[in-house]
């Protein structure tokens, strides 16, 4: 086996065992996004196109456009949601 091949299959191994612990109250607005907004400059996002414009977010951007959107869908009734409600879900 390749220097190559072997860093692949343990990669793979790694990938296949890997397990993400999540509490079962856990917002990730508040408990990422509004941890890291702590720090106004911190980068969050930096997006570049092919012609070269670019836009860079700072998590308290991210924070600001969130907190927006969780306002503006609490008043709707049929999908109010609170700090606990699943909004996203990421799976792998």
């Amino acid at each position: 086996m390749s220097e190559v091949d072997s860093a692949l299959a343990r990669y793979r191994q790694t990938c296949g065992d890997f397990r993400l612990d999540v509490p079962e109250r856990f917002n990730f607005g508040r408990d990422v996004v509004d941890r890291f907004a702590r720090d106004p400059e911190r980068p969050a996002l930096w997006w570049r196109n092919a012609a070269g414009r670019e836009r860079r977010l700072r998590f308290d951007d991210v924070r600001r456009a969130s907190n927006r959107v969780a306002r503006r869908v609490a008043w709707i009734p049929r999908h109010s949601v609170d700090p606990w409600s699943t909004v996203m879900k990421i799976e792998a």
